[in-house]
C-alpha cells in the first residue's frame, strides 16, 4: 500500500485507520483527531497513547492522503471524513497499525 512510502507523516495512517471506523457519513476532524492517538506507532500497549495531532498537523496529513478519502458537510457545513472504499476501510480495520 502507497502508505508505506510516507513514513515520514507520522499521522497520515493513524488518522486514516481511524475512518476506517467511521459510520456513516464518517468523522468531524476534531473526533478524527482524538480518535488518531490510538492508531499511533508510538502508542503504549499498556494504553498510554502519545498527543492528539494539532489541526496543523491532523490537516496536512489529511491533505496527503486526500485520494483515500470522501469528504462530506453536515447540515452546519462541517466537513465529516471516511475512506473511499470498503476494500481499504476493511484492510485498515484489520491491519491499523502497518503493514
Amino acid at each position: 500500500m502507497d502508505l508505506q512510502a510516507r513514513r515520514d507523516d507520522e499521522w497520515a495512517r493513524p488518522l486514516l485507520a481511524a475512518c476506517a471506523f467511521a459510520r456513516g457519513d464518517g468523522m468531524p476532524l476534531d473526533t478524527l483527531m482524538h480518535v488518531a492517538p490510538v492508531f499511533h506507532p508510538d502508542t503504549q500497549p499498556t494504553g498510554l497513547t502519545v498527543a492528539d495531532p494539532t489541526f496543523a498537523q491532523a490537516q496536512a496529513s489529511l491533505a496527503n492522503v486526500r485520494f483515500y478519502l470522501r469528504l462530506t458537510p453536515d447540515h452546519r457545513g462541517v466537513i465529516h471524513y471516511r475512506l473511499f472504499h470498503q476494500g481499504l476501510t476493511d484492510y485498515l480495520r484489520h491491519h491499523p497499525t502497518g503493514p
